[in-house]
């Protein structure tokens, strides 16, 4: 029912304009956040669709329901303590039921917790953020101690980030079948109201539930006025009258004041870095931007890649700081991050021209999307780089010719190696771009922005691995297409070194470049194998400025 009223909703109540994002708790593996805020309403769907189908990290249970449930299961009764079992199974049920209990109350404050630093994040996200929460609530019986305490913080924090709560009682009306203190029913109701949403009560009502949360959220008024910005942190409330009577009003609790980014709390952290990588306009700050290559360069069982960015130290220098991350992050076509790397370097490291980073990556086969964030650790400042690749499979036989790494004539160019991540990676960390790309690196350095017209030649670092053929005989051509027109540029590929690792040779190759006009154009080379007639065909594209 929840995946009904969810899939109903973006079916019918979204404006193109909107953003949605899904989250999910589970005591067992905590927050989870399954689609950063997007207006792609179809990549939300497809997350909610999955849900049931296949193992969701982070899907919330009623932990509790079902550990009596399998528990009643495993003593053929309905659970009542002392039917069918001994005097010393009753105590045990007294026993594990008063641990189970504890425990539960501590998931309970945990989810407090986590959800707390969650509503500290929608802070810094402007506009009313509304969140339909589907879950049977806390037990009844929970509230005592410092939860009651928590949970009214946590309905003032969001409302405070103007993040009112609309609970959908996800257990339903058979809720109320359940003894007073396993009840959900009053936490959330309770969440609901003081943070300035709405509770409901019988999730089977799917067009009410609907119509209401349409009504609370489609209609507004939008005031404005001028503040003065200090980075306090401080929360400032504010009040709203109409003179028509009968009117209730319904608006922005109040604002806070940004604050350190030193003070933000990890999950801060977190949600912030995810906010860089992954919108494409992200709501804590509009970050500069720096060029990316993520290149292919050899295949097994998985591809090995390769990722490569100029850090352009002049245009970003308000992000380099004291020290900075650097984080690179692979994401498949579904949005999951499938590999995250994090770096820390200092200013001194940086404090020079020509920087260069890198890191090495082995994945399954497939799509995926690359980027590199750079966040500033004192102040938060970031920039950002993206970039596409497909890791290719294996073939039984034949040959793959990977993209290749051009170099242009740069001198005193610095390379900073990112961390390794797995252990055939770790095994292998010595590696250097050098090693998978061996060039004449005190004259040249990698082509990752655009070429400066008149340059007269671009070397080329071409790798090409062959797979069940005994002593291959690898030629290369190639051509340029100039974009905008079509037009195809012959030009004559000079090879002035060649090498073998295993099954990959490796080409040191000339291409003239000096006739290129301003624009726009593509790189296609070919890869033949003489004595088989195999054949394979890359193309990357560059600008000339």
């Amino acid at each position: 029912n929840s995946k009904k009223v969810a899939l109903h909703f973006i079916d019918t109540q979204l404006h193109p304009t909107d953003e949605v994002g899904i989250l999910s708790y589970s005591a067992t593996k905590g927050l989870a956040l399954h689609e950063y805020l997007t207006s792609d309403f179809q990549k939300v769907r497809q997350v909610i669709e999955e849900f049931g189908t296949k193992k969701t990290i982070g899907r919330a249970q009623d932990a509790e329901g079902k550990y009596w449930q399998e528990l009643a299961k495993t003593v053929g009764t309905s659970g009542e303590l002392g039917k069918g079992a001994g005097a010393e199974f009753s105590r045990w049920m007294l026993q594990a039921r008063s641990f189970d209990r504890k425990i539960y109350k501590i998931q309970a404050r945990n989810f407090c917790s986590v959800f707390m630093d969650v509503a500290k994040t929608l802070r810094y996200i402007p506009g009313y953020k509304h969140l339909i929460l589907f879950s049977g609530g806390v037990a009844n019986f929970a509230f005592s101690g410092s939860l009651p305490t928590q949970y009214e913080n946590l309905s003032k924090e969001l409302r405070a980030s103007n993040s009112p709560v609309y609970a959908v009682n996800s257990v339903g009306t058979s809720s109320h079948l359940k003894g007073r203190d396993m009840r959900g029913m009053y936490s959330l109701s309770k969440l609901a109201n003081r943070s300035g949403g709405k509770y409901f009560d019988n999730i089977v009502n799917l067009e009410k539930i609907m119509e209401d949360i349409q009504n609370a959220t489609c209609s507004y008024y939008v005031l404005g006025y001028y503040i003065d910005e200090k980075w306090d942190g401080k929360y400032h409330e504010v009040k709203v009258k109409v003179k028509r009577k009968g009117c209730k009003v319904y608006r922005q609790g109040g604002y806070f004041n940004p604050k350190p980014f030193t003070k933000y709390t990890e999950t801060e952290k977190m949600l912030h870095l995810i906010d860089l990588a992954l919108s494409k306009k992200p709501h804590f700050q509009d970050p500069l931007h720096f060029p990316l290559i993520v290149l292919p360069y050899s295949v097994k069982e998985k591809s090995h890649l390769v990722v490569l960015t100029k850090i352009p130290t002049e245009r970003i220098k308000e992000v380099l700081g004291r020290k900075v991350e650097i984080v690179t992050l692979f994401f498949d076509r579904q949005d999951n991050i499938v590999e995250l790397k994090r770096d820390e370097v200092s200013a001194f490291k940086l404090a020079r021209d020509n920087v260069y980073f890198y890191s090495t990556s082995i994945l399954s086969p497939g799509e995926y999307d690359c980027g590199v964030v750079i966040r500033n650790l004192d102040t938060g400042k970031g920039a950002t780089a993206s970039s596409s690749v497909i890791a290719p499979e294996s073939p039984d036989s034949g040959i793959i010719l990977y993209p290749p790494l051009l170099l242009i004539p740069e001198k005193n160019a610095f390379y900073l190696k990112g961390s390794a991540t797995g252990k055939k990676e770790k095994q292998r960390k010595k590696i250097s771009l050098l090693d998978i790309y061996p060039f004449p690196f005190t004259q040249y350095s990698p082509l990752v922005e655009e070429l400066n017209q008149g340059t007269s030649k671009l070397l080329a670092v071409v790798r090409c691995s062959t797979f069940k053929i005994e002593q291959p005989e690898i030629l290369l051509s190639g051509h340029f297409v100039h974009l905008s027109s079509g037009k195809k540029i012959l030009f004559s590929l000079s090879v002035l070194n060649q090498s073998r690792e295993e099954n990959t040779e490796i080409f040191l190759a000339e291409i003239p470049v000096g006739e290129l006009k301003l624009g726009k154009y593509s790189l296609h080379l070919v890869a033949e194998e003489v004595n088989t007639k195999s054949e394979s065909h890359v193309s990357i594209t560059f600008f000339v400025k």
